[in-house]
């Protein structure tokens, strides 16, 4: 299977909106009621217009994404990285990281860190990610493991662009 990843472009906004809202049923450590909230227009609206929108698409289809706001001093902070159960265990996630990851790297990123359910932890270590540290009890309730990888050297030059 191949998939191209690309940014995700404003009138594939919809589509976004609709994996995102499929995609939050594979996250089972969220109530329904927390469930119902990611997908209430207000923050569903808030999440699929961050800065960076990345998506795995395979035959034009929106298997992946990633949502990030605007990195700051260096560091990109991943909000929601999620990938379509079909398409879990070949590759995407990792193509949609590693092109991720280059984006992150030209505009002087050092630094990506995200949240993790313990599910999950082995794929991000296999990709070079680290264990930082557990927030009990994170955002919405659950535990969560905080992740982090240095892409690069941190460079002022860089990241201290206007």
């Amino acid at each position: 299977m191949s998939c191209i990843v690309r940014a995700i472009r404003s009138s594939e906004t919809p589509e976004l909106k609709r994996v995102f809202t499929k995609t939050l049923h594979e996250f089972p450590e969220y109530s329904k009621k927390t469930l119902d909230f990611f997908s209430s227009d207000p923050y569903r609206n808030r999440m699929t217009s961050l800065h960076m929108r990345i998506g795995a698409f395979v035959n034009s289809k929106l298997v992946a994404y990633i949502l990030a706001p605007e990195y700051e001093g260096g560091v990109s902070w991943i909000c929601w990285f999620a990938v379509l159960k079909k398409y879990q265990g070949r590759g995407t996630g990792s193509a949609l990281l590693d092109f991720f990851e280059k984006l992150c790297i030209e505009q002087g990123v050092h630094s990506i860190i995200f949240y993790s359910d313990k599910r999950n932890v082995a794929f991000y270590l296999k990709r070079g990610y680290k264990v930082i540290g557990l927030d009990e009890k994170s955002y919405f309730g659950p535990d969560a493991y905080i992740m982090k990888k240095l892409i690069q050297e941190p460079n002022e030059n860089k990241f201290l662009v206007p």
